[in-house]
């Protein structure tokens, strides 16, 4: 197992590095940028709550954790819709869940947990 953190880096980052080596589970961390997402590893579980929200083009950021997630992984996730605020960008993630329903996701919690359709 490698657990894989996707974020923009800030002074958590080396926290969450220096945690990983000192719990022996192999972390690495994968830096975002406001512009792209970086290429993600293949996956059985995404956890990727509080993202759609900030960014402009969620959709971009769906597909790609949606091209990583093995058949049959798991996505924890956020897509209720948001009350506009100073960082909430995409407020209505109707598009999100659009596509979750398109591609055959099995939804288990609502609007929260998502199971990607076997192979």
């Amino acid at each position: 197992m490698t657990l894989s953190l996707t974020d923009i880096p800030t002074v958590h980052k080396e926290f969450l590095l220096w945690l990983g080596e000192r719990t022996h589970i192999p972390t690495r961390f994968l830096n975002c940028s406001e512009a792209a997402i970086p290429e993600l590893p293949p996956c059985h579980l995404c956890i990727a709550t509080d993202i759609f929200e900030y960014l402009h083009t969620p959709v971009q950021a769906f597909e790609a954790i949606d091209q990583t997630l093995l058949p049959g992984g798991l996505l924890v996730t956020d897509v209720h819709d948001h009350k506009p605020e100073y960082m909430h960008v995409s407020t209505d993630l109707n598009v999100i869940r659009a596509r979750l329903a398109s591609r055959g996701h099995e939804e288990l919690d609502r609007q929260r947990l998502y199971r990607k359709k076997p192979a």
